[in-house]
């Protein structure tokens, strides 16, 4: 279970670094040294889904 846990948070974590991500956010984070989510809708929804979303109908599920 808690490999499962740390596995899902470097994926949401990672993922804009393997390539899901904003035109904009690789210059943001290291030319303007500005930490900012990745903007892309697809990317907005699959994070806060896998971080909120299943989890709360874990809880109430179970």
């Amino acid at each position: 279970m808690l490999a499962i846990i740390w596995f899902t948070s470097l994926l949401i974590s990672l993922a804009p670094f393997a390539g899901w991500k904003d035109e904009g956010f690789s210059d943001r984070v290291l030319k303007s040294h500005v930490c900012l989510i990745s903007q892309q809708i697809s990317y907005q929804v699959f994070s806060t889904a896998t971080a909120f979303y299943i989890p709360l109908i874990a809880i109430i599920v179970v």
